[in-house]
């Protein structure tokens, strides 16, 4: 059947930026690319959204927390280039002194020795919010794209 996307909602998961390591996230690219296009051209009439990558923990491994904050940057550029829009989640999740809000995030796991990268019900209000706001919008547009 045919059908009308007016709105399209994208998000990156972080399980692979933990893996970049060294050589960082831009090997990346031109799957994004590929894929930003393929979306376009599948979907031209609807708006995209993609959303930014959350914060994971900075103990997580010494490259992580450098390559979601790359990550977030070549998805904010490319959504420039292909006139989608960029959701910033990252900065929700964020404390009041710019580092991981712990209490958006379930605690650490003792029995695997690692904080979680997903969020908790709480975090989940967050997210939920922030696209309940952007379903309902009619103004947003924070690249001024027709």
């Amino acid at each position: 059947p045919n059908l009308e996307i007016k709105q399209l909602f994208v998000c990156v998961g972080t399980n692979d930026i933990r893996n970049c390591h060294e050589r960082g996230i831009y090997h990346l690219k031109t799957p994004l690319q590929a894929f930003f296009t393929t979306v376009k051209e599948l979907v031209p009439q609807a708006r995209i959204y993609v959303q930014s990558l959350l914060p994971i923990p900075s103990n997580d491994n010494k490259y992580g927390e450098r390559n979601v904050v790359a990550m977030n940057r070549l998805i904010y550029n490319l959504c420039s280039r292909y006139k989608i829009f960029y959701v910033d989640a990252f900065s929700c999740f964020l404390n009041r002194y710019g580092n991981r809000n712990l209490n958006l995030f379930p605690k650490f796991d003792e029995t695997k020795g690692i904080y979680d990268i997903h969020p908790n019900p709480r975090g989940m209000g967050v997210l939920a919010r922030q696209y309940i706001f952007l379903i309902h919008s009619k103004r947003f547009n924070p690249m001024a794209y027709q």
